[in-house]
């Protein structure tokens, strides 16, 4: 920090300094300090922070499952900012859930059992990239993109990508998983779920009028 310091460069002043069970405690839930750092006025309504960013004084690294270096840094976001929910059984997701599933499965117990082996686990992957398909997530792709600069599936498929690699980052089991899917129908709900839910949303936001502008979709001849 006494680099930025002694050369004048704007730099997020630290909220706290402490030890990590004392910064771990620290209630996110509060106004954003930035704007009163740049010189700016309040705006005169509620402008709250998405969080904060714990990193150690010193730097720590740490090697992913994958053989990566890391940095040590943890983030706590506040809940209303949050990229994930906590479970995608939820009404809000239940909806973007398809109705329509496989055909039923034959008379003879070896394909009932596949059958149904197939089906348990679709209906877990579904469910844990579903918990990834949030307001917040889209928002932070819209932020990445621009408000005018994507068009509805653009959007759903920067949503879905951005909610996959959270999903993969997060689950190194989730790949082995998805692997074990035959292709075909059953990969296909998987990618058709996470899709409509995707589409839902942002069609759903665009037509509350949460800051959206969506682009016509370019017809094809």
């Amino acid at each position: 920090m006494s680099l930025f310091v002694d050369s004048g460069l704007f730099y997020a002043k630290p909220l706290f300094t402490g030890t990590l069970e004392k910064a771990l405690e620290f209630d996110v839930i509060f106004e954003t300090t930035i704007p009163a750092l740049l010189g700016l006025p309040p705006l005169g309504r509620a402008n709250k922070a998405e969080g904060v960013v714990i990193k150690p004084l010193s730097t720590v690294v740490y090697v992913e499952g994958k053989g990566a270096l890391k940095r040590a840094i943890v983030k706590k976001k506040a809940e209303q900012f949050c990229e994930k929910v906590k479970s995608a059984s939820s009404k809000q997701q239940q909806r973007f859930v398809r109705s329509s599933r496989a055909s039923k499965a034959s008379d003879t117990n070896s394909e009932a059992d596949k059958y149904l082996a197939f089906e348990k686990q679709v209906e877990e992957v579904e469910e844990q990239v579903l918990c990834y398909i949030t307001t917040a997530r889209l928002t932070a792709v819209i932020s990445k993109v621009g408000r005018n600069n994507s068009s509805t599936t653009g959007l759903v498929g920067l949503l879905v990508k951005d909610a996959l690699e959270q999903c993969l980052e997060d689950d190194a089991t989730l790949q082995p998983r998805i692997a074990c899917i035959p292709a075909g129908p059953y990969r296909d709900r998987v990618n058709d779920t996470v899709n409509a839910a995707a589409r839902t949303l942002v069609e759903q936001e665009s037509r509350c009028g949460n800051g959206i502008s969506l682009q016509r979709q370019p017809q094809s001849c």
